[in-house]
């Protein structure tokens, strides 16, 4: 299913508008970037369309919700890494299995997850996390880390997401990772929506659409 934005405004609590009817179609499976000035509302604009803030007025839809790759991730700062990437209950049903507690919950946790962990491990490897553990709190790593662990989650889930939107995901990455992360949203099969004002990063990725300028 095509992303459709129909007529889309938003505007900030003391009244300032970010901007207005606003319109655009994306087809599934195709690929395209968000390139503009700081304040022109890209940020604000991906939040609408992950559902995380409302519009003014407008509409959107959408196949799917979309993964979103944030740029701030102060709000996860209270959490594991295991909340974080959503499969705590899954690595806490798998322990529980492991130390003989074959209670029907926890198979019913897990599911067919039996190797849960050793995803997780393999996603951690490849972005440079080897030193995390599944119960590290977020409030201990760097900005690069925290950026790297959002893009794990793409390596642990069973279910790649149809819909990824990335706000800034060259931010606090040395060029190794970035190289990695190109490499990652190049072979990605599902509709993917970047924001960047790395010129260079967006150049490298293979889109499918006009960069829309905003």
């Amino acid at each position: 299913m095509n992303i459709i934005v129909n007529n889309l405004s938003y505007v900030l609590s003391d009244g300032t508008s970010i901007f207005n009817d606003i319109s655009f179609s994306i087809a599934p499976k195709s690929k395209c970037a968000f390139v503009g000035a700081n304040g022109c509302g890209k940020s604000s604009l991906m939040n609408i369309l992950s559902g995380s803030i409302t519009p003014a007025k407008g509409e959107i839809f959408l196949g799917d919700k979309p993964y979103m790759v944030p740029q701030h991730y102060g709000q996860f700062n209270l959490m594991t890494v295991a909340e974080v990437l959503d499969i705590k209950n899954k690595l806490d049903a798998l322990h529980s299995i492991i130390s003989g507690n074959t209670s029907e919950n926890n198979f019913d946790t897990l599911g067919d997850d039996w190797n849960i962990e050793d995803r997780l491990r393999n996603a951690l490897d490849k972005w440079g996390l080897a030193h995390i553990s599944y119960d590290s709190q977020m409030n201990n790593l760097s900005g690069g880390e925290k950026m790297r662990l959002s893009l794990c989650c793409l390596m642990v889930s069973d279910n790649t997401p149809d819909i990824i939107i990335a706000d800034e995901p060259t931010n606090n990455l040395d060029l190794y990772n970035v190289k990695v992360l190109t490499n990652m949203l190049n072979t990605y099969s599902g509709t993917l929506i970047v924001i960047s004002h790395d010129i260079s990063f967006v150049n490298q990725l293979s889109l499918s659409d006009n960069i829309i300028l905003c």
